[in-house]
């Protein structure tokens, strides 16, 4: 997988309650009653692990994520929430590629992390069900598919129509035109084997953003990060002022201000 840039949780959690939302809703569909083992496979800042714990009071919790920015983050809110809480979530260090635990758990839950993984996800997803503890063990996956909208779209156009030398932009594009995720059929094709119970299904989220160009703001903070990071400091402002000007004309704010910003999700819940 190509190296991507270190995160910045702060710039992440501009719009905090809008990415979790999804998060959430993929949790609502988990049906366990009392795991005792979970993994938040990509935990980011610990908002869904800490919320994960709240839920299932017996369980313990491994928290993985390869930015240990944002596992600071997590582990700084240990204070926001009882000791007994805190002493159940292990935070590790770790990449989800490589990634083999001592145990096996009753739920493996993943939120926005696939995307990330620049490789066929196929034997990836069997890998992790191979982690489940067996019948009745669940894993919850779920990852962006807006890929195609105009706000990735526009990333490709503004790095070309910059007119830079290939080895100065193609860094850039490679990250702007990767194929982000399987085709979801795959998905289902590499757990229906495994799992008794697939079920795969997407949803299209419309958030309405506040502030000076959002939908940049929001990109900057995920999809964003390598692209920015690839380019050169001039040709970096050059680019965002491009892009932030199509941006704003393929979004254009509301008569109440807000900007409307679709966002389509593709969800996985298999059940061994």
């Amino acid at each position: 997988m190509t190296h991507t840039p270190t995160w910045d949780p702060g710039q992440y959690q501009r719009f905090a309650t809008s990415r979790l939302r999804p998060a959430l809703y993929l949790l609502r569909q988990v049906a366990l009653t009392d795991p005792a083992t979970v993994c938040d496979l990509g935990c980011g800042d610990g908002r869904v692990t800490w919320l994960i714990a709240e839920r299932w009071a017996r369980a313990r919790l491994l928290g993985l994520d390869s930015s240990s920015e944002m596992l600071d983050d997590a582990r700084g809110r240990a204070a926001e929430h009882p000791a007994e809480r805190a002493a159940r979530i292990e935070w590790r260090h770790g990449d989800i590629r490589t990634w083999c635990p001592n145990g096996r758990f009753d739920l493996i839950f993943s939120n926005a992390v696939l995307h990330w993984v620049d490789e066929s996800h196929t034997p990836l997803l069997r890998r992790l069900a191979s982690y489940l503890r067996g019948a009745g063990s669940c894993l919850a996956i779920q990852v962006p598919v807006n890929w195609d909208q105009s706000s990735h779209r526009l990333i490709g156009e503004s790095l070309r129509a910059l007119g830079l030398p290939d080895d100065r932009v193609a860094p850039a594009l490679r990250w702007a035109e990767r194929d982000w995720v399987n085709h979801r059929d795959s998905y289902y094709h590499a757990l229906a084997d495994v799992a008794a119970d697939v079920e795969i299904w997407t949803t299209e989220y419309l958030h309405p953003l506040a502030g000076a160009d959002p939908v940049f703001e929001w990109l900057k903070g995920s999809a964003l990060r390598p692209v920015l990071a690839a380019l050169q400091p001039d040709d970096r402002e050059r680019f965002s002022s491009s892009y932030r000007k199509r941006l704003r004309e393929a979004y254009p704010p509301t008569p109440t201000g807000a900007t409307l910003f679709p966002f389509r999700r593709l969800f996985i819940l298999a059940t061994l």
